[in-house]
């Protein structure tokens, strides 16, 4: 969980990046107000520049608060949601009495799904390498099998982390067996692309 040194408050999102839609969760620790029922928090986009006014409600006797807020597109409006566009920055501010300062978490609205390119494949001795590459750091799944109907590929393979180069090995293969695969990745908002060859599937 979030630690707070006493007497320090700290302000938290649970992720680096958003997309719409999507709940914004927000996490503020201040032991100064243990036993408090809750805390509000000012959270603001490029967009909606005053921002919303959100509560956090206590999720714990020793002062930890926790609240949510929905995304949005449009214009700005006060009505307990955040409207955000493309690459604005969401901040999220907490008025912290004691001592007198303001702490803020940041992060930024993605709304669009990573471009997938270049994606090759090398089978040598039974294992295939798959290979492609995203225009920002996004997970890697591949999806396989030896029918060449989109739907009916079940099999899955796919490695952790956010990458922008992504590289899978399939291991296992039936010798001289042609096999159809497809590449998938989502971004740290959690916009996904697949790239399927235009639905023709890749193979090799």
């Amino acid at each position: 969980g979030l630690l707070a040194a006493p007497g320090i408050g700290v302000i938290s999102l649970d992720k680096p990046a958003y997309t719409v839609p999507a709940r914004i969760n927000v996490t503020v620790v201040d032991t100064d107000l243990a036993g408090q029922p809750a805390v509000n928090i000012n959270i603001k986009s490029s967009t909606e520049s005053l921002g919303e006014t959100l509560q956090l409600n206590a999720s714990s006797s020793s002062g930890s608060f926790t609240g949510s807020i929905a995304t949005a597109v449009g214009l700005a409006v006060s009505d307990g949601k955040l409207q955000v566009a493309n690459n604005d920055s969401i901040l999220a501010t907490y008025l912290d009495a004691s001592p007198n300062s303001s702490l803020v978490a940041f992060a930024v609205a993605d709304l669009l799904p990573p471009v997938l390119s270049g994606v090759s494949a090398i089978n040598e001795f039974g294992v295939a390498t798959i290979s492609w590459n995203s225009s920002e750091p996004a997970t890697s799944l591949v999806v396989y099998g030896t029918n060449s109907s989109l739907a009916s590929l079940t099999t899955t393979a796919t490695v952790p982390g956010l990458e922008n180069a992504h590289s899978i090995v399939l291991p296992g293969l039936i010798p001289a067996k042609t096999y159809y695969y497809y590449v998938v990745s989502s971004d740290a908002a959690g916009n996904t692309a697949t790239n399927s060859n235009g639905g023709s599937l890749y193979s090799f």
